[in-house]
């Protein structure tokens, strides 16, 4: 079979999400996560109200609602109903995964915030006080 026609595999919500919050905190966000599976295990699905989303980040002057989806995954009535009405309330709403939020990010000029050390890093200079 011709690679173009291959199915990439489904890459699971659960990763998709870790990728989603670690993205968001690494532009500095509080990210708080909602969408959890029950500790018992014992059902698939979240304790929150239905619609609340999968996370809350806060940061840059911005409240951020994110439900994650992975490829191809669609968003139930009360999602649907929960994101309107962010909308209506100027409540940024992303609904996908970290191409999603990367979007939200350019649009919004979020940029990261740059510390002494990542800028040492960059340029792979050592920080003051460490050998060479």
């Amino acid at each position: 079979m011709p690679a173009a026609n291959r199915r990439q595999p489904r890459v699971p919500e659960k990763a998709v999400q870790a990728d989603c919050v670690t993205l968001l905190r690494w532009f500095g966000f509080h990210v708080i996560v909602l969408g959890t599976v029950r500790p018992q295990g014992d059902h698939p699905g979240t304790r929150q109200s239905p619609g609340a989303p999968d996370l809350i980040a806060i940061g840059h002057g911005r409240c951020l609602m994110v439900e994650v989806k992975a490829r191809g995954g669609r968003l139930r009535p009360a999602q649907m109903v929960f994101r309107q009405r962010c909308l209506e309330a100027d409540v940024s709403h992303v609904v996908g995964g970290v191409d999603d939020l990367i979007a939200w990010l350019q649009a919004e000029g979020v940029r990261r915030p740059l510390a002494l050390s990542s800028l040492a890093a960059a340029a792979d200079v050592p920080e003051e006080g460490e050998a060479d």
